[in-house]
């Protein structure tokens, strides 16, 4: 996804891990316009970001059908 976004001219820091995420933002996510992340480790990344951040949009994706990802809440 990280390629596809800088084709469109988008910035993008990788991260490897949801935790890498968190200290990323924490340290100087000022800049950072939207969360992408796997639904599969992003769960907790999702819950703290909006807890911090609340306006900052999360995206989460997986390649998993809704019924095997279970219920989030938006």
């Amino acid at each position: 996804m990280a390629a596809q976004f800088e084709d469109e001219q988008m910035d993008t820091i990788e991260c490897e891990s949801a935790e890498a995420a968190l200290a990323t933002l924490l340290i100087g996510g000022r800049g950072v316009a939207m969360i992408f992340a796997d639904v599969m480790n992003g769960i907790d990344l999702a819950r703290e970001v909006k807890m911090r951040w609340p306006l900052l949009p999360v995206i989460l994706t997986s390649g998993h059908s809704r019924e095997r990802v279970g219920g989030l809440k938006h």
